[in-house]
């Protein structure tokens, strides 16, 4: 289906993309496509770009939300290069990496001092 308008092209393909099948935040919760042709161009606007600057490529522009959560919304979400999302998103991939990395070591560490300090009686080990 031609479409006269780039923006148009876009805006069918990012919600129909979201209603083929439901994708879910990092917390769990579904993403809903809230914005109107009108948002897109007033984020595109915003962010001083047009519409053949908005690809795949890491050189492109993305349309990101805070901290990738919450539904596709205006407040919510901004044109950015795809490097830069590309880049918090690693950075937020190794902070929750190097969290769970300390949780377990203290968990191993309150494990293992809770062994050493538990006395054994004599009479219960078999000789």
């Amino acid at each position: 289906m031609p479409y006269k308008n780039p923006i148009d092209r876009y805006w069918v393909k990012r919600k129909t993309r979201l209603k083929s099948g439901p994708r879910h935040d990092r917390k769990g919760r579904r993403i809903q496509w809230l914005l109107t042709r009108e948002d897109v161009r007033t984020l595109l606007d915003e962010a001083g770009i047009t519409i053949e600057q908005v690809g795949v490529a890491m050189t492109d522009y993305q349309l990101c939300r805070v901290d990738d959560l919450g539904d596709y919304a205006m407040g919510n979400c901004s044109f950015q290069l795809r490097s830069m999302n590309v880049e918090e998103w690693v950075q937020r991939k190794r902070a929750i990496k190097e969290k769970r990395h300390e949780q377990s070591e203290q968990r191993t560490l309150q494990g293992s001092t809770d062994c050493r300090n538990v006395a054994i009686p004599r009479d219960a080990v078999d000789h």
